[in-house]
């Protein structure tokens, strides 16, 4: 990757990040700060230091992940991720369960129109869990396509499966980085070729 290419991603990782500045001072939480502001200083930091040790990175990765899990409680976890070298890349065992788990989000095309669902969830500012049957109505699928559309899904640990009190099956996904990556990732339609 070229160093503009890489200075592009980082402008419009900059756009992102202000769209997050803006939704997290919309409704701030007493007593958290600004999740924004400390990460986009957070990101300049590990860019700088990259480049003043080892030159620019190959790629840069960055996740924000909010949980409302169903008790109520709240955390935000902001992380910056890159490669700079070789040796930083997977090994064979962590690429074969990382095939595994896109295996199982790929297994059903309405796995990720699920995840939407419950991302939206996120942003009507509810937990981002449904029951199987709330599902099947936004879906428009029976309650027990659902559980079969999700087994895999359950079996890789990319999303909860539990009993409500009154027995009824629900699932709850914390946001995890792999389907939310699939979901907001702003990828071309096409590789674009070069040269």
């Amino acid at each position: 990757m070229e160093i503009t290419e890489i200075e592009k991603e980082l402008a419009a990782l900059r756009a992102d990040l202000d769209d997050l500045r803006t939704h997290f001072s919309a409704s701030p939480k007493p007593g958290h700060g600004d999740y924004a502001e400390a990460f986009m200083e957070a990101l300049q930091e590990k860019v700088r230091r990259e480049r003043e040790e080892k030159g620019s990175p190959a790629g840069v990765a960055v996740v924000v992940n909010h949980r409302h899990n169903r008790k109520g409680s709240n955390s935000t976890h902001l992380s910056i991720v890159t490669v700079d070298e070789g040796a930083a890349l997977p090994d064979d065992d962590k690429l074969a369960k990382r095939h595994q788990r896109l295996a199982a989000l790929a297994s059903d095309p309405l796995i990720l129109p699920i995840f939407r669902h419950l991302l939206r969830l996120f942003f009507e500012e509810k937990p981002m869990q449904a029951t199987t049957a709330e599902l099947g109505v936004a879906l428009g699928r029976k309650p027990e396509e659902i559980e079969a559309i999700l087994r895999p899904v359950v079996a890789a640990d990319l999303i909860y499966r539990g009993l409500a009190k009154n027995d009824e099956v629900f699932y709850e996904w914390d946001g995890g980085t792999l389907p939310m990556a699939l979901l907001v990732n702003h990828w071309p339609d096409r590789a674009v070729r070069k040269g």
